[in-house]
């Protein structure tokens, strides 16, 4: 695995912000479990930034299905969990490494998370299938791109606050609208999958004092 290693280290010095995504399938017939850790190790020293991960399943007519040494399927069940495991470790410290920088994000809208934050995609985030950024300090309509500060992060969301708003048409920037200079909390990954904010009132008081208002 040295080869791919290298190409991606010249890769990222040659574009420091490069966001490279890929795909693995686990449970293929001939995968032991030397070349399962074989994998599990070059996925963790190449650090992608996103990363996928199916389980294969044998299809009636495919040539795959009648390869020797298929893998019980209990066992590949197990390991896409073990895999993404791991990816979740290094999405985690792509994301700590954000803080403190300014990305432009695109803004979509009002958070499904609470009316006090927009939510957004930075260019480092596909829709629908990664995470989101929630922004606070600041406001701006649906379709605008502002700069944004990280200020905080989650497996695979962030949270920013909005520095300015960009006008891609004008090609200028103004200053964000600041409310009240209050400081507007994170809904984090695992809340906004359960789908509610009862862990974010006990974890913000802000956001608590807000929605009681």
């Amino acid at each position: 695995r040295r080869r791919p290693l290298e190409m991606l280290d010249r890769l990222r010095r040659a574009v420091p912000d490069m966001v490279i995504r890929t795909t693995f399938l686990v449970g293929h017939p001939g995968e032991g479990d030397a070349e399962f850790q074989s994998l599990v190790e070059f996925v963790r020293e190449a650090k992608f930034e996103r990363v996928g991960v199916f389980t294969f399943s044998p299809e009636e007519g495919t040539v795959a299905a009648t390869l020797p040494e298929q893998v019980p399927a209990a066992v590949a069940k197990k390991r896409r969990p073990a895999l993404m495991r791991v990816q979740r470790g290094v999405s985690k410290e792509r994301q700590k490494a954000l803080v403190g920088r300014e990305l432009e994000v695109l803004v979509e809208g009002v958070s499904a998370e609470s009316e006090y934050l927009l939510e957004g995609r930075w260019a480092g985030q596909a829709p629908e299938i990664d995470g989101t950024v929630f922004l606070a300090d600041g406001t701006a309509q649906p379709g605008d791109l502002v700069r944004a500060r990280v200020t905080s992060y989650a497996d695979y969301d962030l949270a920013a606050s909005i520095v300015a708003v960009s006008d891609p048409w004008k090609h200028s920037v103004r200053p964000s609208l600041v409310g009240a200079g209050r400081r507007l909390p994170f809904v984090t990954a695992a809340e906004r999958t359960q789908g509610n904010l009862s862990s974010a009132r006990r974890l913000c008081p802000t956001l608590k004092k807000s929605v009681a208002d």
